[in-house]
């Protein structure tokens, strides 16, 4: 009998990952799911622990030891360089191939950082730090997002031009409502990820 709901689980680096992407990932799984016509509640996702000290392929299958129950694990990594070779080489594939339980796991890869999705969005930026949007252009430089390497540094010379403090976890909340996702998939690598989403829920609701 196909599922009729889905509960996914989201592993992230650092705590910006958790408090943009799942917020993200809220909004983007549902809008793939009803774009595929498929009639699934997609449950609110969870949030794994983020083990010390252990390699890659160790702290993921500590993850999945406390994610019984779910449906499909999502996993953050920055590419930390032009393209996701080679964190795939290095992480991904290692571990999918040693993996022997029963999960679908989700990569997600952001070039070269999250921060680099973020700027995607300049003028949601701008509109959360009542800024002028031609200032934050300004600091962007001509820049695409996916060429930029110190994203979070740009973003900290917006929040500068701020008449507000503004903490960088409740920026990173209010960016994760706004941002638009027509802007995000703009970006190869996050229409890498979406074709990876989209592929999951497919085969779970087969």
């Amino acid at each position: 009998m196909p599922l009729r709901q889905l509960l996914f689980s989201f592993n992230g680096e650092g705590i910006s990952d958790y408090r943009f992407l799942i917020k993200v990932l809220d909004r983007l799984i549902p809008d793939i799911a009803y774009k595929l016509g498929k009639d699934v509640d997609i449950l609110p996702i969870a949030s794994s622990s983020n083990p010390k000290g252990m390699g890659f392929t160790e702290k993921m299958n500590a993850i999945y030891e406390e994610s019984k129950g779910v449906h499909a694990i999502l996993v953050h990594m920055d590419a930390d360089s032009a393209t996701e070779k080679q964190v795939l080489q290095n992480k991904w594939t290692p571990f999918i191939e040693s993996f022997s339980g029963d999960m679908t796991w989700i990569p997600i890869i952001p070039v070269k950082n999250l921060e680099s999705w973020m700027l995607c969005d300049v003028a949601a930026i701008a509109e959360i730090l009542y800024i002028e949007e031609s200032d934050a252009r300004n600091i962007m430089n001509g820049r695409q997002p996916e060429n930029i390497s110190d994203g979070k540094t740009l973003i900290e010379e917006m929040k500068e031009l701020a008449d507000m403090d503004i903490a960088a976890d409740y920026l990173h909340d209010l960016l994760a409502q706004s941002i638009s996702i027509q802007r995000l998939d703009t970006l190869d690598s996050f229409r890498t990820f979406r074709d990876r989403m989209t592929t999951a829920i497919t085969n779970l609701l087969q």
